[in-house]
């Protein structure tokens, strides 16, 4: 399935269950029946609703929104010699859907926290940044770029996770590894970026 397609499908999903809650709030009564068939009921104006259905929501949600995620990413690895601009309706739409997802307090899943992490092909990167200028056929400016947004992305990430106690040293990793993401998008490079991370883990 197209992408776009996927990223429909998961919107169109988040965006029901929100309806649905708004509405069950604003009537002042929910019935959401478990995995059992038990039905939650509502107490004081305020909804109710077993741990297994909620469980169940945002297991199939996550799982739309890691499916979306690899086909943006496939996409641009596929389509390497044409970057997805900022204000397509891709990008909109993925945005849109990462929104809805972080309504429902969850953290979408953009890659693995177990290696091999985005983080660590950055790093491995940084590490082999002179092996990889000596090379003909990468652009210096690229590898540039892309060792200063990971640059950029790290000091971002510290002054972020500054004011959460105790923040381990994985989800730093990770979120690092995401403002990456966001500058590559921002700046339209991530087809190439991309392609550089690939020759630098193989």
């Amino acid at each position: 399935m197209w992408a776009g397609g996927l990223l429909e499908e998961n919107l169109g999903r988040v965006l029901e269950s929100m309806e649905a809650r708004a509405e069950a709030r604003a009537t002042g009564s929910s019935t959401l029946s478990g995995p059992d068939g038990v039905s939650g009921e509502s107490t004081g104006g305020q909804p109710l609703s077993s741990p297994w259905t909620v469980a169940d929501q945002r297991s199939q949600l996550l799982q739309g929104v890691r499916k979306t995620v690899n086909a943006v990413l496939v996409r641009a690895l596929d389509e390497s010699n044409r970057a997805q601009p900022c204000e397509s309706e891709i990008v909109c739409l993925f945005c849109i859907a990462i929104e809805a997802v972080v309504e429902h307090q969850m953290l979408p899943p953009l890659f693995s926290l177990q290696p091999p992490s985005l983080w660590l092909g950055l790093t491995r990167v940084q590490r082999k940044a002179g092996a990889l200028a000596r090379q003909t056929d990468i652009a210096r400016p690229t590898l540039h770029a892309v060792l200063e947004a990971a640059a950029l992305a790290r000091v971002l990430c510290e002054k972020h996770l500054s004011i959460l106690p105790n923040v381990g040293r994985d989800i730093s990793d990770a979120y690092a590894g995401r403002l990456w993401l966001c500058l590559a998008l921002a700046r339209r490079s991530l087809p190439e970026w991309l392609v550089l991370l690939a020759r630098a883990l193989s």
